[in-house]
């Protein structure tokens, strides 16, 4: 169970967080995604390509499902929406499974967030040859690795609304066991 009760989260369960804290690091992702709800309120979700090396990421470790090639088309980021997304993109544009990672890197108070189907530039002309070779180090230098195993795709989320009563200013939410 990993609970806390900043942004509106009491208690969220995860089947796996590996947590290596703040740390001094020589390597940053050749893209990642800033979260940014500071205009206005609205959350706005940017792929940069800059290095922050003082900054904290999250990474999140999914499974992608049975993802159609329109999903695929849709979600990832390919040579044909890469600059569309250096520009920025919505929240409500991302599956699921996306959504709650994002809602976990701001309840930790962090705005950065690494995940490879936006953070690697998939298909014809994209990049995965040799993004996926440094994939151990984004995992090995990141704050937290949001490991959804109980979500079976990335259409599913994790975070769950708990039943029960709620005391007006938190929500509780859960992921449920992979073996439900």
């Amino acid at each position: 169970m990993f609970g806390f009760c900043a942004s509106g989260f009491s208690t969220v369960t995860i089947t796996t967080v590996v947590a290596s804290g703040h740390q001094e690091r020589n390597f940053w992702p050749k893209r990642i995604i800033f979260i940014d709800d500071s205009i206005y309120g609205k959350l706005t979700l940017t792929l940069v390509e800059k290095q922050f090396p003082d900054e904290d990421y999250l990474v999140l470790s999914y499974c992608w499902g049975n993802s159609t090639l329109d999903d695929k088309k849709r979600f990832c980021t390919t040579q044909a929406n890469h600059d569309h997304r250096l520009g920025g993109f919505s929240f409500d544009d991302l599956p699921k499974t996306f959504q709650d990672a994002i809602e976990i890197t701001r309840a930790l108070g962090k705005q950065y967030l690494w995940i490879n189907a936006l953070c690697i530039i998939q298909g014809d002309g994209g990049d995965w040859e040799s993004q996926a070779n440094t994939m151990k180090d984004i995992f090995a230098n990141a704050y937290c690795t949001i490991a959804a195993t109980s979500a079976h795709s990335w259409k599913d989320g994790f975070l769950k609304p708990q039943s029960g009563p709620l005391d007006g200013q938190t929500q509780n939410y859960s992921a449920p066991s992979p073996c439900e």
